[in-house]
């Protein structure tokens, strides 16, 4: 026998627009008296009134991009060698307080941000439905995503065809409806949108995917005819590969013939090939698909990094490895890295601590300085930062003008959005010792960042930190 539950009208408050009263009906809600329907009002007016909160939101991140703390800031294009020279940007100013703040990662910040002042300021009809609980923030962001490209005037007017219809339409089936408006708005336009579009080709690094341990993906963006041939040419070399007796999945073929292509690279310093030039006949496109020459990175040259204690590496336990540009990883990755690789021992504690103090004798880090900071923070030093080391800034975080010596202690690696917030956007930078950091935001507010330690040290870095301008700072 199924139990049934007693019948029952929507419960009140939930038809109430969204707001305070609303909010209060929810808390109210006894959801295990209710049949099936009533339980999906709940589910409704619960989309719509989080759809409220979002508008909020955004329009509180467009409020701090306009303050005067985020809006400009003392420096310019033209600063002096110890000012990185930059274009002031409201946006990622505030979207640097917002990182911090929610724990959310630079990018993720930026976009948010950047959505609640266009919102605010071209599409003032969206965020009303939005705040309205008509429709919900994916909504809203795809409409201005997609409108993002048509001038003021018809952007209003796809805008108004296509609100409201909005919040009954899929993602999919609204995307399809912008899609078609955009294009009915200027067709020429459209074309040359396609044409630009090329020129924004790139290939993002990689990222954590899944469940599974050391496993990431990476993501190609251009031109479809581009993509089509790359995919065919994998394809083939994989079925031929079958076709000789390989036993490996073509999946597996595809991705093993993809990849070969960087480990060939790196060992021999030129990357799919061995050295054609544009000068030897081959054309210059083909010089950089064929023998183009790979780049260093901080006197190094490019190299993929991993790095883990002793005891792992010999094999004593298996503690994690860390790898530059993902993260942690299992202790056979590492050892599998290591075993093809030339060892670079660093001396992390001299008896003289000449290798890692240089004083007041020189501005730029010596080599060795430079690769010990970077093993040793491995990332960015911002709180929400995972930018490695080797793409970053090593910057002084008490500043050289101002009397800093060029040593591991007053020595970060700051990717250059924060290196300028620290510099030019009154951030603050201190360290209370053991390696810890406290940074301190245009706003007041103080985030800490912890010291990471390969493998299990026997003495682990600390847990807390002393106490900072935040009287509450984040445990760790």
């Amino acid at each position: 026998m199924v139990a049934q539950l007693s019948s029952s009208p929507v419960p009140d408050g939930l038809t109430l627009p969204v707001g305070a009263e609303l909010a209060v009906a929810l808390e109210e809600v006894d959801l295990g008296v209710l049949d099936d329907s009533p339980v999906v009002d709940v589910v409704i007016a619960v989309e719509r009134q989080v759809a409220h909160l979002r508008a909020l939101q955004l329009r509180a991140m467009a409020e701090l991009a306009a303050r005067e703390n985020y809006a400009s800031c003392g420096g310019g294009d033209d600063g002096d060698a110890q000012v990185p020279r930059h274009s002031h940007d409201p946006v990622r100013a505030a979207g640097s307080e917002v990182s911090a703040a929610l724990a959310w990662t630079p990018g993720h910040a930026d976009a948010r941000v950047a959505l609640g002042v266009e919102l605010v300021e071209d599409l003032p009809a969206t965020l009303r439905a939005l705040a309205a609980g008509s429709i919900d923030e994916r909504r809203a962001e795809l409409i201005a995503t997609r409108t993002r490209v048509l001038d003021p005037d018809a952007r209003s007017r796809v805008e108004a065809l296509v609100l409201p219809a909005a919040g009954g339409r899929t993602l999919r089936q609204l995307s399809r409806d912008l899609d078609r408006l955009v294009i009915e708005a200027d067709a020429g336009a459209a074309e040359e949108r396609r044409c630009q579009g090329r020129e924004q080709r790139r290939v993002q690094r990689p990222a954590p995917y899944g469940e599974a341990d050391g496993t990431g993906m990476m993501c190609l963006t251009g031109p479809v005819e581009d993509l089509t041939a790359l995919w065919r040419a994998l394809d083939a070399a994989a079925r031929a590969a079958r076709v000789d007796g390989d036993s490996r999945t073509l999946d597996q073929l595809r991705f093993d013939i993809a990849t070969s292509l960087g480990w060939t690279a790196l060992a021999t310093g030129r990357l799919g090939g061995c050295g054609v030039t544009p000068d030897s006949g081959a054309g210059a496109e083909a010089g950089v698909a064929a023998g183009q020459r790979l780049a260093a990175r901080q006197g190094r040259p490019a190299t993929v990094n991993v790095t883990l204690s002793l005891d792992t590496l010999v094999g004593t336990n298996d503690d994690p490895a860390w790898l530059d540009g993902h993260g942690w990883v299992t202790a056979q990755v590492g050892r599998l890295i290591a075993a093809d690789a030339t060892l670079r021992r660093l001396v992390t504690d001299p008896v003289d601590g000449r290798l890692l103090d240089y004083g007041r004798t020189t501005y730029e880090p010596p080599q060795a300085l430079v690769d010990f900071v970077i093993a040793r923070d491995r990332t960015c030093r911002f709180p929400t930062s995972d930018t490695p080391a080797q793409a970053c800034d090593l910057d002084h975080r008490v500043s050289y003008d101002d009397g800093g010596v060029t040593s591991e202690e007053n020595l970060e690696p700051l990717v250059r959005r924060f290196h300028i917030d620290k510099t030019l956007h009154g951030w603050r930078l201190e360290s209370p010792g053991l390696g810890a950091l406290v940074w301190t935001s245009p706003a007041g507010r103080t985030y800490s960042v912890a010291p990471e330690a390969i493998g299990s040290p026997d003495k682990p870095p600390p847990t807390r930190f002393p106490p900072a301008a935040d009287p509450d700072p984040p445990p760790f």
